[in-house]
């Protein structure tokens, strides 16, 4: 079933709660783990600015992928920079018709509860939504008690994993699709340039049945 888009603020930023989800609260009110997912590249082929319906196809695998998050009872919410909006190549409302696209795409039972997203480019406020900034993460965070430390984020360029390691995810994930191939070399340098106290991200190519037997066991240990 595709929940219902909910239009929540269209300045900078935009939420999409998915109120009907069945993990969209914490039935406990504890603070439970959450797969971070970022959108172009990951969850959608990267499109350079994707603003049509038409032009929506989901990256290999995304589909099982979310079929683990819902067989495990894991929540999902992905978190995007938009900054087309910002350099006017397109508008909120174009942005919501891929976002219906991909929901219509993914089309079956899943445990995706929100989708943080901003319209800023690199000329935006300091301290904004923009990744790498952790605030869209600690925003989730808080909202949907979320506990980061049993999370991970998943993420095809530098700046995912960074805004993640910012909000308190230790456990990160590099996918080599998207910009992840000319990113994957620039990303080992950074981690590698960091103290040893901080946890190495993991690398995977793709949402292969290897790469989704990883995560499985992430959730499980």
């Amino acid at each position: 079933m595709i929940a219902k888009v909910n239009k929540l603020n269209l300045t900078s930023n935009l939420v999409n709660f998915f109120y009907d989800n069945k993990l969209f609260l914490s039935k406990s009110g504890n603070l439970r783990p959450a797969i971070f997912l970022d959108r172009d590249g990951v969850v959608i082929k990267e499109k350079h600015y994707i603003s049509l319906r038409k032009d929506v196809e989901l990256e290999y695998g995304v589909n099982k992928l979310f079929n683990l998050a819902n067989s495990l009872n894991i929540a999902v919410i992905i978190i995007t920079n938009q900054s087309g909006i910002a350099r006017g190549l397109f508008k909120w409302d174009d942005y919501l018709e891929v976002t219906d696209e991909m929901l219509k795409k993914i089309n079956q039972q899943n445990t995706l509860i929100a989708i943080f997203a901003n319209g800023l480019n690199s000329e935006g406020p300091l301290h904004s939504w923009r990744k790498p900034s952790p605030l869209m993460i600690k925003n989730a965070s808080f909202n949907l008690k979320i506990d980061l430390s049993k999370s991970i984020i998943i993420g095809d360029r530098l700046t995912d994993l960074i805004s993640g390691l910012n909000a308190g995810i230790r456990n990160l994930i590099h996918i080599k699709t998207g910009y992840g191939i000319s990113e994957r070399k620039k990303i080992q340098m950074y981690f590698d340039n960091l103290d040893d106290n901080v946890k190495k991200p993991f690398y995977i190519n793709n949402f292969s049945d290897e790469s989704l037997k990883f995560i499985e066991k992430f959730f499980k240990s």
